[in-house]
C-alpha cells in the first residue's frame, strides 16, 4: 500500500542542489497528509482573529498556532533560549572521527537551528578533515514543514520539503540522515502520535551511529523549590555557559532537575487557572499538556537504538524570593516597595461571568510612570519635574546577573506569546467570551510582570533527550 501522498519532486536549495528520495512504500502510513486531493486548489494561509493561520481546509489536521510575524518572532525567542540553556545547538556529541553529511530537522519553522548547526557542523567537518586527511564536507540541511516560513538562508546548503511530518513513513530512505531533530513539537503532534511511530522513523532514516535529539518543554507551570547541594552536585558542565562570570552565591539563570528536586503546585490565581484551561484546552485536541512527562517512556520503545543522555531544567520566570526575599519585580503601589516572600493575590482567580479584580495599578492624571506600563516604582508627588522615586528600583536590589534576568525575561515572553497564540482554542475548548479573556488576561499579566505574581518559584520546566542508532539497527 502506497503512502497518502505522492512522491515529492526535487527541491529547491539555498547554497546548493540535492534531490530528495521518494517515499518509501509501507505496509501502513498515517492518514494525515500535507496536499489536498487534486482539483481542489487552496491559498496556503487564511487570517482569523486578526493572525495569520495555516488554511486548515488545505491539510488533513488542525495546526494549533498561527504562523505571522508575531509566532515566529517567539519561535525566534524559543531558539535563542534552547541556545542558553543548552550551550550549543546540540546536545549529543559529534563523531571525532566522522564528518556530518545531512542533517534533518522535522518541523524547522524559520530555519534558524539549521543555519546555526550548520555553522557548527561545517566547523567540526572541517576539524575532522583535517585530522583524518580528508577533503571537508558541507553539510546538507534538510527541513521539513507544513509551509516555507524560513528565513534567509544565503551561505547554507539548504533543502526545505513541504511535508507534514505525521504523514508516515517519512519520505527518506533507510540511513538517510547523520543527526535528526524534532524541538519544540508537542504543539504538532498528538500524544498518540509520540507514542505510535514518530520516533521509531526518526530512527529509521539515521545511520548507524547516527544521532536523535528532542527537545520541549511543558506548557503548564510549576513552582520550582530551593534546591538541595545534593541537586546541584555535578552539573556545573550543564550551568557553565550560564555561570562562569558569576561567584558562587549568584543564582543561576536556571536550574537542574534531578532525582532530589521537588517541584509544587502554583498559588499564583491567575497561573492556577490558566493551567487548567490550558490542560482542557489540549487534552481536548489530543496534545500533551506534559510532553517532557511522555517522552522518557516512549524512547524506551524505540527498536534498534540507544538512549545515550537527556537534561531537565527548570527555567524561573522571576526573581524567585527564596534567591533574594528583597528582590524581584516592585509592585506600583505609590511610595511603597512591596518585595514580600509568598506573592498571594487579594481575589480568588476570575472566571466567566464572576471576575473579582485585583487592585489596579495606580493611575497618575500627571503623567507619572504610575501608569500600570513600568515595572519602575511610581512617583510619591504629582509633582513631575521634581518627583521622588520613593520605592526601590527592583534591577537595583536584584541578585541576578543581567544575562539571567535577561534569560528569564525571554522565558516570560516565550510563554505569553504561545498563550496568546493559543488563545482562540482555549476561549473555544473553555467557554470563554472575548470580553472575559481580555480583561482576565490583561489583569493576569500585569499580576505576572509587575506585581511580583512569578516570585514563588513558577517556572518553565524544559527537557532534552538524545539517543544513538545501533551500529547493527535496522
Amino acid at each position: 500500500m502506497s503512502p497518502p501522498f505522492p512522491p515529492p519532486p526535487p527541491t529547491a536549495v539555498a547554497g546548493g542542489s540535492s534531490t530528495l528520495a521518494a517515499p518509501p512504500a509501507g505496509p501502513s502510513a498515517s492518514s494525515v497528509a500535507l496536499v489536498k486531493p487534486p482539483g481542489v486548489p487552496c491559498p496556503p494561509f487564511e487570517y482569523r482573529h486578526g493572525r495569520r493561520w495555516i488554511n486548515t481546509s488545505s491539510i488533513y489536521t488542525a495546526y494549533p498556532l498561527p504562523v505571522d510575524a508575531r509566532e515566529l518572532a517567539r519561535q525566534t525567542l524559543l531558539h535563542r533560549l534552547f541556545y542558553t540553556i543548552h550551550g550549543a545547538h546540540h546536545c549529543s556529541p559529534l563523531p571525532p572521527d566522522r564528518q556530518l553529511r545531512r542533517i534533518l530537522d522535522l518541523g524547522c519553522g524559520t530555519g534558524l537551528w539549521c543555519a546555526d548547526m550548520s555553522d557548527t557542523v561545517n566547523k567540526h567537518n572541517r576539524e575532522v578533515a583535517a585530522r583524518m586527511g580528508e577533503v571537508p564536507v558541507m553539510v546538507e540541511m534538510v527541513g521539513i514543514d507544513l509551509v516555507p516560513v524560513y528565513t534567509d538562508m544565503t551561505g547554507v546548503r539548504f533543502t526545505f520539503m513541504q511535508h507534514n511530518f505525521l504523514g508516515l513513513p517519512l519520505p527518506f530512505d533507510d540511513g538517510s540522515f547523520d543527526f535528526v531533530l524534532i524541538r519544540d513539537g508537542a504543539l504538532a503532534a498528538t500524544s498518540r502520535d509520540v507514542m505510535g511511530g514518530i520516533l521509531d522513523e526518526m530512527v529509521r532514516v539515521l545511520v548507524p551511529g547516527g544521532f536523535y535529539e528532542i527537545h520541549t518543554w511543558d506548557l503548564v507551570i510549576r513552582c520550582l523549590n530551593p534546591p538541595t547541594a545534593s541537586s546541584t552536585s555535578g552539573t556545573s558542565s550543564i550551568l557553565s555557559v550560564s555561570t562562569s562570570s558569576t561567584s558562587s552565591t549568584t543564582p543561576p539563570p536556571f536550574y537542574p532537575i534531578t532525582s532530589t528536586t521537588t517541584l509544587h503546585t502554583s498559588t499564583n490565581p491567575y497561573t492556577t487557572l490558566l493551567n487548567d484551561r490550558l490542560v482542557k484546552t489540549l487534552s481536548n485536541l489530543d496534545l500533551p499538556p506534559f510532553p517532557v512527562t511522555i517522552v522518557p517512556p516512549a524512547l524506551t520503545m524505540i527498536p534498534h537504538s540507544t538512549l545515550v543522555g537527556s537534561r531537565k531544567l527548570a527555567l524561573p520566570l522571576d526573581e524567585v524570593t527564596w534567591e533574594n526575599p528583597n528582590g524581584g519585580i516592585t509592585t506600583l503601589t505609590t511610595g511603597t516597595t512591596s518585595s514580600s516572600s509568598s506573592h498571594t493575590s487579594s481575589s480568588h482567580p476570575p472566571h466567566k461571568g464572576s471576575f473579582q479584580r485585583p487592585p489596579p495599578p495606580p493611575r497618575s492624571r500627571a503623567g507619572s510612570q504610575a501608569d500600570g506600563k513600568s515595572v519602575r516604582s511610581a512617583a510619591s508627588t504629582s509633582d513631575i519635574a521634581g518627583a521622588a522615586i520613593t520605592a526601590t528600583d527592583p534591577i537595583a536590589t536584584s541578585v541576578l546577573t543581567p544575562h539571567a534576568r535577561a534569560t528569564r525575561k525571554i522565558a516570560r515572553m516565550v510563554y505569553v506569546g504561545v498563550v496568546e497564540a493559543l488563545e482562540p482554542m482555549i476561549k473555544r475548548e473553555c467557554g470563554i467570551d472575548d470580553e472575559d479573556w481580555d480583561r482576565w488576561w490583561d489583569e493576569a499579566k500585569w499580576d505576572w510582570f509587575e506585581n511580583g505574581g512569578w516570585r514563588n518559584g513558577e517556572c518553565l520546566e524544559m527537557g532534552a533527550w538524545w539517543g544513538v542508532k545501533d551500529l547493527e539497527g535496522g
